[in-house]
């Protein structure tokens, strides 16, 4: 729990010392893997956000000021309708070169939301490292990095192990990610060998995820 906790924090510093009407949530919202138990989770929390006032309700429709919880969960339960299905993705990388998903059938490819102000992100880093290590032909990783400062975002990474191909995007709040697909900071989205899209918390258990999906083949 106070992993999870570490990586909301990133979502509003203020959010859990005003929410105890929805902590009983969050571990069963991100531990889940059952697709329609997560989604009734998710309205759950966003009842309880408009039971309680929390925060205020956007010209949208969707809550603000609540730290993000509200904007973020109904992207997600968005996304949700996703799993299982295509999903690709080409993005520009800090190499000149260009990172499309498509290219990389047969493996797992690993989509990790990274900033180097944000330690837990360099916590997940280093597990998808460790499973790189494991199954280094196996599987293909992205870094999309919505960072301060492309200097040091580029120092970070020399000192890396493995030169993940990455995305840079300078837009930090307000990045497309975030703002499309509710893609937080330390969160890894997991496609499988076929390119389909399985998991958009893979940052909780993901050495097992990977394992597992390398297990299928």
């Amino acid at each position: 729990m106070r992993k999870l906790f570490l990586f909301l924090g990133l979502i509003g510093s203020s959010l859990f010392a005003n929410n105890q009407f929805m902590h009983h949530l969050v571990e069963p919202w991100y531990e889940t893997e059952d697709i329609e138990k997560k989604r009734d989770i998710g309205n759950e929390i966003l009842r309880l956000m408009n039971e309680n006032d929390y925060g205020k309700v956007a010209p949208d429709g969707i809550r603000d000021g609540d730290g993000g919880w509200s904007r973020m969960i109904t992207l997600h339960i968005k996304q949700l309708d996703n799993i299982g299905k295509p999903f690709s993705l080409k993005v520009p990388t800090l190499d000149g070169k260009n990172f499309d998903t498509r290219d990389h059938l047969g493996k797992v490819v690993l989509i990790d939301f990274f900033a180097t102000f944000c330690s837990p992100c360099i916590r997940v880093t280093k597990t998808i490292t460790e499973v790189k290590d494991m199954y280094p032909d196996k599987i293909s990783v992205l870094i999309i990095a919505p960072d301060r400062d492309i200097e040091k975002l580029k120092k970070y990474q020399s000192n890396l192990k493995y030169k993940f191909p990455t995305h840079f995007d300078p837009n930090v709040r307000n990045n497309k990610y975030k703002k499309e697909w509710g893609a937080s900071l330390g969160h890894v989205y997991i496609l499988d060998q076929n390119g389909l899209l399985t998991d958009i918390h893979g940052h909780i258990k993901l050495a097992q995820k990977v394992e597992r999906l390398l297990r299928e083949e």
